[in-house]
């Protein structure tokens, strides 16, 4: 996907971010609002806001990250992608992870972009037309990590995972601490903390990145 040269190809662009770190969300907002004929519209939080607002809005590009309250990302965009096949949808997250990659572009997703990617990478994905090649960030190009391999056999693992640990399973993905956990679902500190406990040793994971990649890739959430 290479970004338009010709200055009539360069319309006026109306961007909408999603992302519930407002740090992170007002330092990219910055950034883009610094490219000429581009203009952030909207920063939002939720997907939730995002579905309520995007009639209205009907911005030309939608920077949507995966990890959100509520419904993640990648539930956002299939609801929202056959309601408008001519935005630009790129998603913008942490995980350099090649599932995810072949998950968001059966998805229809026009990017996914890394976290890292730079001002061009920026300017490339918003200046793209909806039916230039998918764009895959040169940070994930590159990363060298590899895929997960499970040991168990993934219907022997569903059953053994209860519907609380599902509920665990989703917050830890959504970044929530054990603490925020015992808030949300109304239970101890101690009852979360031997529930993360169970659930990394049925799957046999180690990591919190290992277990937001299975709950992925295996319909957890």
């Amino acid at each position: 996907m290479k970004a338009a040269k010709d200055e009539h190809n360069k319309a006026f662009k109306e961007v909408v971010i999603v992302d519930d770190q407002n740090l992170f969300a007002e330092g990219i907002t910055t950034i883009i609002n610094g490219i000429k004929h581009v203009k952030v519209t909207a920063t939002l939080d939720t997907g939730e806001k995002l579905t309520e607002k995007l009639s209205l809005l009907k911005p030309d590009v939608l920077f949507l990250d995966l990890n959100l309250p509520g419904k993640n990302g990648l539930e956002i965009l299939k609801a929202i992608r056959s309601r408008f096949p001519e935005m630009i949808i790129a998603i913008l997250t942490i995980y350099e992870d090649a599932y995810l990659v072949r998950k968001i572009k059966e998805s229809k997703a026009n990017a996914y972009l890394s976290k890292r990617a730079g001002i061009e990478e920026l300017e490339t994905v918003i200046f793209s037309a909806p039916d230039s090649p998918f764009y895959l960030s040169e940070d994930v190009q590159t990363s060298q990590s590899t895929a997960f391999e499970l040991a168990n056999d993934d219907f022997t693992v569903k059953a053994q995972i209860t519907q609380r640990e599902k509920e665990i399973i989703r917050l830890i993905v959504n970044g929530k601490s054990t603490e925020e956990i015992s808030e949300a679902l109304i239970i101890s500190y101690e009852t979360v903390k031997s529930h993360r406990k169970n659930i990394f040793r049925k799957l046999k994971l180690n990591k919190v990145t290992e277990l937001i990649k299975y709950a992925y890739e295996h319909q957890l959430l």
